[in-house]
């Protein structure tokens, strides 16, 4: 919920002032929903799929925390406001699901993350392929699109021989 971000968001910049934080999710999407976030306390804001998004923002800060992108950046940057601090950053949806390489998770420590037993996500599709017409979140789950089965496979079987502690898969 909004009020719990924005207290999370208060006890992080209390604890690490000097932290660049980075807020994604199906929330940011909506101009409305942005605003009742404390963007005084954002430093950036992911706007749909993240993959792509967060890898250019993550490689295009500087040491100061100010954002340079490269001339080839299939970013859209903007503030929605120009006095807030939170920096819009959002690239075009991804079509080609398998174009993406699979997380590795290697600076992670996976322990940390179980629910009673070791679970790693899957992302195999995203979007929706109803077209109900009581759906708000038509602009976020159009198009349906998903991964080759066989790339599905191949990412469980990795995921499979870095660890085998792994016993459980959120799809």
């Amino acid at each position: 919920s909004v009020p719990f971000l924005n207290h999370l968001l208060k006890c992080l910049r209390k604890k690490s002032s000097d932290k660049i934080i980075i807020v994604g999710g199906p929330a940011t999407f909506f101009f409305e929903t942005r605003e009742e976030f404390d963007k005084g306390l954002i430093d950036y804001l992911v706007i749909g799929d993240g993959e792509i998004a967060l890898y250019e923002l993550l490689t295009g800060l500087k040491d100061n925390g100010k954002l340079s992108l490269l001339k080839h950046s299939s970013c859209r940057v903007w503030k929605d406001n120009l006095l807030d601090k939170a920096v819009c950053i959002q690239t075009p949806k991804i079509m080609d699901l398998d174009s993406v390489p699979p997380p590795i998770f290697e600076e992670f420590n996976l322990l940390s993350y179980t629910e009673g037993h070791f679970t790693l996500p899957i992302i195999f599709s995203k979007g929706c392929t109803r077209h109900c017409t009581f759906c708000s979140d038509v602009v976020l789950s159009r198009p349906y699109r998903c991964r080759k089965a066989e790339n599905v496979v191949k990412e469980i079987c990795m995921q499979l021989n870095r660890s085998s502690n792994i016993n459980t898969f959120r799809l």
